[in-house]
Parts: C-alpha cells; sequence; structure tokens
C-alpha cells in the first residue's frame, strides 16, 4: 500500500500549495510516469497504476466540482468512496484489490486475506456512509456552521479514527478468536503455496484448497484400512486411507507425513515414495492431496484416541467387492481406482 500512497501524498502536498487541479496533475503525472517506467522494465502491461490514475482523478474532480459550495467535500467524496466500495464488493471489477500494485495481488491471492479484506472494506464502507450522514447535517440545519465552524473537520477526524479503532479491534477480536488453532497452508491449483488460515476455516463449507498427506501401506499384496470413528464429522464410520492428515503451516511435507504416521498408526520405521498428487473436492472440502505408498507388516497400533477406530488388511478381491457399496470414502475410491488396485 505504500506505493499506492506516494501518489496520494503528492496530491495533498500538491493541493495545498497549488489547489485541486494541479493536485491531480502531479499524481497522475507519477503514476503515468510509474506505468512508462515499469513497462520499459518488464515489457508488460500493469493495470495498477491505471487504477490509481483513476482514483486520483476522481478524489481531484470531486474537490474541484465541490470547491463552489463550502463544505460539499466533506458530504460528496465520502459518498463517492462508499460508491465504488460496493462497485468492489459486489462486482466483478474489484478496485481495492488491483491497489498496491504486485503487493496487493499477491496479498489478494490467499483466500483467508481476501475474506479479511472484504470485511474491512465493508467496515469502511459502513464509516463512509456515517460521514456522509453527519456532513449533510449542515445542510439539513443551516445554522450549524455558525455553531462549529470546524464541524466538517471534526466530523472527519472522528470518522477517520473511529475507522481505524474499529479496525483494531477486529485485529484483536481475529487474534483471540484463531488464538490456539492449528494453522494450515493454502494452495492454487498449480501446487503452489499462496498463504496460510486457521484449519477450522477450511472445513467450513469455505472449500480453500489446503494441501494434506495420505500413506497407503501395502504387505503381502494386501491393503492396510483405517475405520473412522462415528465422531467425525467428515465419512464417520468409512473406510479410508491408512494415515491422512493435514499439513501444518511452515512444515515439510516429509515432516507432516511422519508426524500423522505416528498419530494414526504408531509406525516409526518407513520408506514411502510419493504415488499420486492431485486435487480432491467435494461438498464440504478442497484438498491438494499427497498420496504416498510403502510396504510394511507393522506392528500398528492407533496413538490417538478417537482417531482410528480400527485398523486392518483388505485383499485385492476384498476392495474390488465393496468399492460400490458405500463401505470406503469417496477419496479412498478414487485412489483405489486410479492407482492403489493395480499395486496389489
Amino acid at each position: 500500500m505504500i506505493r499506492f500512497l506516494i501518489p496520494i501524498a503528492i496530491y495533498f502536498v500538491a493541493e495545498w500549495l497549488f489547489g485541486p487541479m494541479a493536485a491531480m496533475a502531479a499524481a497522475i503525472a507519477y503514476s503515468a510516469i510509474e506505468l512508462i517506467i515499469k513497462y520499459i522494465r518488464t515489457k508488460k502491461f500493469d493495470s495498477s497504476p491505471c487504477v490509481d490514475i483513476a482514483l486520483i482523478g476522481i478524489l481531484g474532480f470531486t474537490e474541484h466540482l465541490t470547491d463552489g459550495v463550502e463544505g460539499l467535500m466533506y458530504v460528496v467524496l465520502p459518498a463517492v468512496v462508499a460508491l465504488l466500495m460496493l462497485v468492489s464488493l459486489f462486482t466483478p471489477l474489484d478496485i481495492f484489490a488491483s491497489i498496491g500494485g504486485d503487493y496487493m495481488k499477491k496479498l489478494q491471492r490467499s483466500p483467508f486475506n481476501q475474506m479479511n479484506m472484504r470485511k474491512s472494506i465493508v467496515r469502511m464502507l459502513v464509516w463512509c456512509i456515517i460521514m456522509a450522514a453527519l456532513e449533510s447535517m449542515q445542510y439539513i440545519d443551516p445554522s450549524m456552521a455558525h455553531k462549529y465552524p470546524d464541524y466538517q473537520l471534526f466530523v472527519a477526524i472522528v470518522i477517520l479514527l473511529a475507522y481505524i479503532a474499529t479496525e483494531f479491534v477486529a485485529g484483536r477480536i481475529n487474534r483471540r478468536k484463531y488464538k490456539g488453532c492449528e494453522w494450515v497452508p493454502l494452495m492454487s491449483e498449480a501446487g503452489e503455496v499462496v498463504g496460510s488460515a486457521p484449519r477450522p476455516l477450511v472445513h467450513n463449507g469455505s472449500l480453500w484448497l489446503h494441501p494434506v498427506v495420505h500413506l497407503h501401506v501395502i504387505h503381502n499384496h494386501k491393503l492396510l484400512l483405517q475405520l473412522r470413528p462415528m465422531s467425525k464429522k467428515i465419512q464417520p464410520g468409512k473406510w479410508d486411507t491408512a494415515v491422512g492428515g493435514h499439513i501444518a503451516t511452515k512444515e515439510k511435507l516429509e515432516d507432516a507425513l511422519r508426524r500423522e504416521v505416528w498419530e494414526e498408526i504408531g509406525l516409526r520405521d518407513f520408506k514411502a515414495r510419493l504415488q499420486a498428487r492431485y486435487v480432491w473436492r467435494c461438498n464440504v472440502e478442497h484438498e491438494y492431496v499427497f498420496s504416498f505408498v510403502t510396504e510394511s507388516a507393522g506392528p500398528f497400533r492407533t496413538m490417538n484416541a478417537g482417531e482410528v477406530d480400527e485398523l486392518r488388511f483388505w485383499s485385492k478381491q476384498e476392495l474390488i467387492d465393496n468399492l460400490e457399496n458405500g463401505a470406503f470414502t469417496p477419496n479412498l475410491v478414487h485412489e483405489l481406482k486410479t492407482s492403489i488396485l493395480a499395486l496389489l
């Protein structure tokens, strides 16, 4: 956002010295020069300076058009900003996502950041509407201009401080809400980490793509499966891969695999190979799956009560016989059909 604040700072300094039209020209010139320099360096067109120019233009023309009526700018400007926020929130034209250039684009790639930014924009929208309403009071009651000569500036400063305070409180509430939560990475369809989020949010219907590890354990042409407890929210009472779990934020793939294997089947000494990676989506979750295979006879034991009800080996024929009767999780059925049955 600092990059966007530079032309804004240029605007207000020039406006103070030379007036709104000169300020608008200076700030637009700066953004135009930035656009040209960026194109020369990268040979790519970046729309961010254009958005900056458009917003500065709106700021300048609003101030110029309201210059003849004292205090009108304090009413029209927050109303215009509120309108831009509505456009950004409810249309594909996400104006605020383009402010700040590459930094904002990178930030916006994370669905968790997008959610928080939309909430922030909604709060800003509310305060802009309140400001426009309060500033309009001077036209409803003209005597207020004589009673309170600095009323417009006072309201603007109070609203700005109120918005800052609201954001501070919202941030504190969020930190307290997610304190103690396990955080998981968020990924793109291409397999690139784009951010992170508290684990409860990836299973609340958000369908945010996050990475998980699976391990298929094979011995004597049989496949080890775990029975999911009835207490599980997702696919309770069904047979599933021997090991399946989330990767924590900043945790290496191999470390996550070993942790989950130990927690779910109590196995330490094993060598696994990556069999497949794919994106799995259903009505409750959206996962980027790293599917591993190992050969092991155990011994196996469940380390965490409530995680696994039963472990047992299944022959290839047993797996085929139960493939379509609902005994297995849909995710397991997919992996059996695409790769695992061929290994038995």
